[in-house]
């Protein structure tokens, strides 16, 4: 199953509509912990193995936890590189893999959903969909934490919400995140304003790579779900208009500085040789502007795919312990493969 995964991708690189121009994907993390058990950085090895047996047991005895058909994957049980790769397509957290000791996971056969198992919390529920899909997910993600407080004792403080290790996430332990691509607000340099105005909302803007850029809510205390959702979802709108309005005034008042960017990403992914990582990340950028303007003629979940398949351990997976000059070698000839007739 692991590896059809790895070789197709997860589903959300190639789903969902909504707002799919600017918004690549859509995502929501939910922490839980058992009463009466430590959080895992003061968990014991028993107390650990005793988490993953109480969820196990919640996931056989509930026939909708069941109907999931989720797959049990110790992290000890495959390779560091497929820990890695799992990291790189968003699958898992990368602080999830520094220490695969006592950690567990439960996989849906799309890698649209995860459960973490002794991380920074005793469980956390990920689910992501391609799109601007924040409402879809949360209703999905509410009905396992509910089915799951039917048969475990989750620790919860009435004037509090929900207990978690980090103070962050206290209340109601919601990450809810969205992944961006923002080339010409970036380029007229105008995200310094959005990431200055972010905090006014409790919201975070940082950059994943290039042009790509993560939104997401800062604390979860004294806020619903609903709440913390809505509100990305608006921010997220709103910024995706600002973008689309920079793009519509570039293209007519200065076509040729774009087409420009776009006909050079072409060019040296044609012709070159070696293309190192940050470069491939920044050509592409420019591919998938080209896609979602029209100028090129590639589907968008293409473009999205290489976003993946360009990372260094997804590459050694696809082509073997590799290093160094190599790699930036067989990048390039991947992208003029996947590329052909765009190119």
């Amino acid at each position: 199953m692991l590896k059809n995964l790895i070789d197709k991708l997860p589903l959300w690189i190639r789903e969902g509509e909504e707002e799919r121009d600017i918004t690549l994907a859509s995502g929501i993390k939910i922490s839980r912990n058992i009463a009466k058990i430590p959080f895992p950085k003061r968990a014991s090895k028993e107390e650990k193995g005793k988490i993953i047996q109480l969820i196990n047991d919640a996931f056989l005895k509930s026939e909708f936890l069941r109907g999931l058909d989720l797959s049990g994957i110790n992290l000890l049980e495959i390779s560091d590189i497929e820990r890695r790769v799992l990291a790189e397509m968003h699958i898992i957290s990368k602080d999830f893999i520094d220490n695969p000791y006592s950690k567990y996971i439960l996989l849906s056969k799309d890698g649209n959903l995860i459960i973490m198992i002794n991380g920074e919390d005793h469980i956390t529920i990920k689910l992501m969909q391609g799109g601007l899909s924040l409402n879809k997910i949360l209703d999905k993600g509410m009905r396992i934490c509910d089915e799951l407080e039917n048969f475990l004792d989750i620790a919860y403080m009435k004037d509090i919400g929900y207990l978690t290790a980090s103070l962050k996430n206290v209340g109601t332990g919601l990450k809810a995140f969205v992944f961006m691509h923002l080339p010409v607000l970036k380029l007229r340099g105008k995200i310094d304003n959005i990431t200055k105005s972010a905090p006014k909302f409790s919201l975070n803007v940082e950059p994943i790579f290039d042009s790509i850029f993560k939104i997401s809510n800062v604390n979860t205390l004294g806020r619903s779900e609903e709440n913390i959702v809505k509100t990305i979802e608006s921010i997220t709108r709103e910024i995706g208009n600002m973008e689309r309005k920079e793009r519509g005034e570039v293209f007519q008042k200065s076509s040729v500085d774009i087409l420009n960017e776009i006909e050079r990403a072409k060019g040296i992914i044609k012709y070159s040789l070696r293309i190192t990582f940050n470069e491939a990340l920044e050509f592409l950028s420019w591919i998938r502007l080209g896609a979602v303007m029209n100028v090129l003629n590639i589907p968008l979940e293409k473009v999205d795919e290489l976003f993946i398949r360009i990372n260094p351990e997804y590459e050694k997976i696809e082509f073997g312990d590799i290093t160094g000059e190599t790699i930036d070698t067989l990048r390039a000839r991947l992208l003029k493969e996947h590329l052909k007739g765009v190119i």
